[in-house]
């Protein structure tokens, strides 16, 4: 079996012509292996088990293979839940939203939040989505949990619209293949017309990555959202393959930048010259921009006087779960004065709800 699998995983190791030209590509496989009788008896069984086996080959790193093992079932329950957990979770309502708000630094003012999924886990606890995400995309639960993710999303934000809470749009992270599959446009219409919000009221938070490939059905899907007034938001913005040309075609609402920015921002030269640029570039194309990751006054201080004034991170707030009220209650920063340099007055450091401004403006 070893043989015959690494003869295998070499064959799909050989370059690849592409075209008529010299270029070439390369691509690997991790495989997972299943024996029968020993590792079950019927076709489901054995599909399910090699399927475990691959995953763990792929977190071994990739460009392998791996064989079944009864002990990766424990194993991976223990890292991230099995198949039927994972499916538990879903139907015994575990899987919750935490949410965190969108600081708008020059006004001290919430302009938004951003939902953020967590597994409330009966022997782990919380789990946030590293543990288990990858294992719903392998174990194809992930659309489950994409479709769980909007409605609770959307129930919540209904909710804060009916005891009067104007929190700004809050923004859903949505991954590459929920995007690409063909019931995302009516997914995305049916929750917003079940819970009866608008789509102003939300945002998709989408990777540079997903919105690169398949140039005709991105647009399409694109355009769905925009009709429904739900705005597009490029996340970890600066760190992935997205061209200029495709950014204004695209023409997203919002941008967040990489946290990985922020480093050394404070005391970095070059860091400093990148995040002005991307903030000149955003301000061109009228897309605002939000630093994420922002831990530190000084980060703080450092974007503002860059221009960049709409901040996220736990600097403001740690990721809450959905409350009665939204979980930034206006005092929650007042203890976090705002720079002098952007004319904050001793009022202006009293956080509060406010709409979302649709054009908020950059202090220069």
């Amino acid at each position: 079996i070893g043989q015959t699998a690494m003869r295998l995983l070499q064959a799909a190791e050989l370059p690849v012509q592409l075209g008529a030209g010299r270029s070439t590509g390369e691509m690997s496989a991790s495989m997972g292996v299943a024996r029968f009788p020993r590792d079950g008896d019927d076709f489901d069984t054995l599909l399910q088990h090699a399927d475990q086996a691959m995953y763990r080959a792929k977190t071994m790193g990739r460009g392998r293979y791996a064989v079944f093992q009864p002990s990766l079932v424990d194993d991976e329950r223990v890292a991230a839940g099995g198949d039927g957990e994972l499916l538990s979770a879903l139907d015994n309502h575990q899987i919750q939203l935490y949410y965190q708000p969108v600081i708008n630094i020059s006004t001290g003012r919430a302009v938004g939040a951003e939902a953020l999924m967590r597994w409330q886990h009966s022997q782990q606890g919380v789990l946030t989505p590293a543990r288990f995400i990858v294992r719903a995309e392998e174990s194809g639960q992930l659309q489950a949990l994409g479709r769980t993710t909007l409605e609770l999303a959307c129930a919540q934000v209904a909710e804060w619209r009916q005891m009067g809470f104007r929190t700004g749009p809050v923004s859903v992270n949505v991954s590459t293949s929920q995007f690409r599959h063909a019931d995302w446009a009516s997914d995305l219409k049916n929750a917003l017309e079940r819970h009866h919000i608008n789509g102003a009221d939300l945002a998709v938070e989408l990777s540079e990555g997903a919105l690169m490939d398949d140039a005709e059905n991105t647009r399409e899907r694109v355009q769905a959202m925009r009709k429904l007034g739900v705005k597009l938001v490029i996340d970890d913005f600066g760190t992935g393959p997205i061209s200029l040309a495709r950014l204004g075609e695209l023409q997203p609402a919002m941008i967040k930048l990489d946290p990985s920015f922020l480093l050394k921002l404070a005391d970095d030269p070059a860091a400093q010259a990148m995040v002005a640029g991307v903030v000149g570039l955003a301000n061109s194309l009228a897309i605002d921009i939000v630093a994420e990751g922002v831990e530190t006054e000084a980060q703080r201080d450092a974007l503002a006087r860059l221009g960049c004034v709409l901040q996220q991170g736990y600097l403001f707030a740690h990721p809450e779960p959905a409350m009665p009220e939204p979980a930034w209650p206006s005092s929650q920063w007042g203890s976090h004065s705002l720079p002098t340099t952007l004319g904050a007055t001793e009022g202006d450091a009293d956080f509060a709800l406010m709409p979302l401004d649709p054009s908020p403006k950059v202090v220069r």
